[in-house]
């Protein structure tokens, strides 16, 4: 519950930021320069999507995070292997699996969202798998099996416990 209260406060914070002090036109230029070639007359709404789309990406990776960061924190408590680190494990894979469904995502939906005024034919759709991905590919093997083998070790200690 923590965890989902802190990806609040930063998602606001980060919104906060966006909207309130940069301006909004530049804010969205700026993600439209990233993904799209389009014109500058892009309405406000397609410019509050792509901004949108940024702070969407910044509370998944923030909560990635956030659940790594309980996941050493609770590696330095008595038991090896506490709970309290498995679950961390847990809930950081599934959030760098929905990080990596966006960093697919995000890039043809900020593509399409920034050419939607323009007239059919023109639009653009892009899709790409860059180095970017790869190494979140990398990350989220990683962590599901830092998550597998948390979980094995501390169902081995608390048989240990059992037994002894």
């Amino acid at each position: 519950m923590l965890e989902v209260l802190i990806v609040l406060a930063l998602l606001l914070m980060a919104s906060c930021a966006i909207w309130g002090i940069f301006d909004p036109a530049t804010v969205g230029e700026m993600l439209r320069a990233v993904g799209a070639r389009a014109p500058k007359d892009i309405a406000a709404w397609q410019t509050r999507a792509l901004d949108g789309l940024l702070i969407v990406q910044i509370g998944v990776w923030t909560g990635a995070l956030i659940a790594l960061r309980s996941v050493f924190a609770g590696m330095h408590r008595e038991p090896p292997f506490p709970p309290v680190a498995v679950r961390g494990a847990q809930r950081a894979f599934r959030w760098i699996l929905a990080g990596f469904g966006l960093s697919l995502l995000g890039p043809p939906i900020a593509s399409v969202v920034s050419t939607w005024h323009m007239p059919p034919g023109r639009r653009e759709l892009s899709i790409h798998f860059g180095s970017s991905h790869a190494l979140t590919l990398i990350a989220l093997t990683l962590t599901a099996m830092m998550s597998r083998a948390f979980s094995l070790a501390a169902e081995l200690w608390q048989d240990h416990q059992e037994i002894v």
